[in-house]
């Protein structure tokens, strides 16, 4: 995507990311999360983030933080989903707000940048439980993106 991002770091299980939101209400340490869902479906992880909290590994994702950089923040959200990705291939990650007006939020900014996605990512949307190709304009309970291996 060619927006600006935060630059991040990886732990070394690139299953946790840090990086520092910078603005009005000064910086603020951000946390992404990739959790493995359930031990009986290897492949399937739940991609949180959030505020760091008092400790290194908690976060926070229900605070509002309006450091005013809310575009710059999901776009280097998403570039640590590629990092996710470059070592976890296989992987599926499964996106849900922590509202649901997290959730739209969500969706408006990936429908404002589907054809960029497209070019890293199949996304789907979840719609009455059930997953469907991402389609702009229908409102989803969470989502789920998926390396696109048609790209080299």
């Amino acid at each position: 995507m060619n927006i600006e991002k935060y630059p991040y770091a990886s732990k070394r299980n690139h299953k946790t990311f840090l990086f520092k939101s910078v603005g009005p209400k000064g910086t603020i340490k951000k946390i992404v999360s990739f959790r493995l869902i359930n031990e009986q479906y290897q492949n399937i992880y739940n991609l949180s983030f959030g505020d760091q909290g008092k400790t290194k590994s908690a976060f926070n994702d229900r605070v509002v933080s309006n450091n005013g950089d809310r575009t710059k923040v999901l776009a280097t959200v998403a570039l640590t989903v590629r990092e996710f990705f470059k070592h976890f291939p296989n992987a599926i990650a499964y996106m849900r707000g922590s509202t649901p007006s997290r959730t739209r939020l969500y969706q408006m900014e990936i429908s404002a940048h589907l054809m960029e996605i497209y070019e890293f990512f199949d996304i789907y949307g979840i719609n009455y439980g059930k997953p469907e190709k991402f389609r702009t304009g229908t409102n989803y309970e969470a989502f789920l993106i998926l390396l696109n291996k048609k790209k080299p």
